[in-house]
């Protein structure tokens, strides 16, 4: 009798079954509760042999239906029964759409004599043709003439011989110009598999689960074009095993591994290792060198001395990545320019260069330019219109009143690795201008503006040095003639006018400072 399909806990009586039934596994009947409702409508039928029309028995009758199971929606078995003595079934169900499928073998059979099939005489669940259940109504003549079924068989294993107890097989049937997926069975403990099948031809694809099993098609083929094709010509298929082997790493495409660095004897290069998929900060690179000329390696680190040998030669990095639960993967980089013979001098990029104002009393400073690698040692000397200035040999000078008028340059010598000595110059300067004096002090007059009595000048200090000072008194902002000194007596032709001094303070290289003290005027 058949087993019925219950309204309550619909989705999970599915659940349970259709893991089961997707990979043709045993397929466990639910017990029929005394209080179960009354099924509302049937699919009946017989089930045959193609050959001789015999009845079958112990068939299973699947209904497979459209259904959501936590919000995925997918095709699933939710319906069973199995035929009798005289092949008929009867299998019942809620009003809706389904598809049918016959199978003899459910993943316990050793020796089958049957193969699965759909309704209406078709291989997969795609082409099967829809039928309605209507609420009450049997839809009796849903019969199938099942195929002679004969077993594709063997054990998959992983990388390390381990068994890969999850997963699924499936049996590839050729249809034009494609080889389309037609049956599935399902890994059991142990890596062991049951496929059953008519007889035909088929490509064997193995899809394990567990670890980052690569899926793989037999035998030992990367792509199903590349399979070898499998015959049962009225005869099981034993021994069709497969190792599978992890998920290659990919280096991404446009992010190759690359070599920094002048190509020139004598010069370190450095590999970047490019980008892979699957990211992962927890990749190991290693690297291997090679020059044009040979194919042994000429060096295993990130970085390269470049070797003689490699002169006039091109040179590229071929850079293993390995990431644990993956199988490893290389690539290689593009070839350097030609390697350049070793340098007799280290090279300057950038010319050294002088920032700060050309005058007197200012500093000057000089940055080193850039080399091609990068110097041990550097050194200056300071040049005013080409010739050394003494002790000048810092990174910065203050420029003195002896080199006003002249361009300021700066030599600069650099050491490399390997004694190499390169000098370059930095550009010269405008010519250095006469400094600027400013008052540390104001000038001041002292004493009474009173006929007859005397005023003095206190010229005040000048920055950034002392200054010599000439002093001119002033009457009505004119200068007395012969009026120079410090102090200045004031006669009855000054009374009720005012009085004042001018100082000049001047400074070898600096312009001249000129500064009136406030007028006074006289009683």
């Amino acid at each position: 009798m058949g087993i019925r399909l219950m309204r309550t806990h619909f989705l999970g009586a599915v659940v349970a079954t259709t893991a089961a039934l997707l990979g043709l596994g045993t397929l466990a009947a639910p017990a029929v509760r005394a209080d179960d409702p009354t099924p509302i409508g049937t699919i009946s039928g017989t089930v045959t042999a193609e050959a001789g029309g015999a009845p079958l028995s112990g068939i299973t009758v699947a209904a497979w239906q459209e259904i959501t199971v936590d919000g995925t929606t997918g095709w699933g078995p939710v319906a069973f029964a199995t035929t009798g003595a005289t092949g008929t079934y009867t299998l019942y169900g809620s009003p809706g759409e389904y598809r049918l499928q016959f199978l003899q073998c459910t993943g316990t059979c050793t020796d089958p004599a049957y193969a699965p099939e759909f309704y209406d005489d078709v291989a997969t669940l795609a082409e099967a043709a829809p039928l309605t259940i209507a609420d009450h109504v049997d839809l009796p003549g849903i019969d199938a003439a099942l195929s002679a079924g004969h077993a594709i068989s063997g054990t998959v294993t992983g990388p390390d011989a381990e068994a890969v107890n999850q997963g699924t097989v499936t049996a590839y049937v050729r249809s034009g110009d494609e080889w389309r997926p037609t049956y599935t069975a399902p890994l059991t403990d142990g890596g062991g598999y049951l496929l059953v099948v008519p007889d035909g031809s088929y490509r064997v694809g193995f899809a394990g689960r567990g670890r980052n099993y690569a899926r793989e098609y037999y035998a030992d083929a990367a792509t199903l074009e590349d399979a070898t094709t499998i015959t049962t010509d009225g005869a099981d298929v034993p021994d069709t095993d497969a190792q599978l082997d992890l998920v290659q790493v990919q280096n991404i495409q446009g992010v190759e591994p690359t070599i920094n660095g002048v190509p020139r004897v004598g010069d370190t290069l450095v590999a970047t290792p490019g980008a892979w998929l699957p990211q992962s900060d927890e990749y190991a690179y290693h690297y291997a060198w090679f020059r044009s000329g040979s194919a042994q390696p000429i060096g295993t680190g990130s970085t390269l001395v470049v070797p003689l040998s490699a002169q006039g030669e091109t040179v590229t990095v071929q850079v293993s990545a390995t990431l644990t639960g993956y199988t490893g993967n290389t690539a290689t980089s593009a070839p350097t320019a030609p390697i350049a013979a070793a340098p007799t001098a280290l090279q300057v990029v950038a010319q050294p260069t002088i920032a700060g104002t050309a005058q007197v009393g200012r500093t000057l400073t000089v940055t080193p330019g850039t080399w091609e690698t990068t110097p041990t040692q550097v050194s200056y000397a300071w040049l005013a219109d080409g010739r050394p200035i003494p002790g000048a040999t810092g990174a910065s000078h203050t420029l003195t009143p002896d080199l006003l008028g002249t361009r300021i340059t700066v030599m600069v010598s650099a050491v490399g690795p390997g004694s190499l000595v390169g000098v370059a110059f930095a550009g010269a300067t405008s010519p250095v201008q006469a400094g600027t004096l400013a008052l540390a002090s104001a000038p001041a007059l002292k004493g009474k503006a009173k006929v007859g009595r005397k005023l003095k000048v206190v010229p005040g200090r000048t920055l950034p040095t002392a200054a010599t000072v000439e002093i001119r008194w002033l009457v009505r902002n004119k200068a007395v003639a012969g009026a120079t000194k410090k102090g200045y007596k004031l006669k009855k032709a000054v009374r009720g006018v005012k009085v004042r001094a001018e100082i000049t303070y001047t400074v070898p290289g600096y312009a001249p400072l000129v500064v009136r003290t406030k007028a006074v005027r006289v009683r």
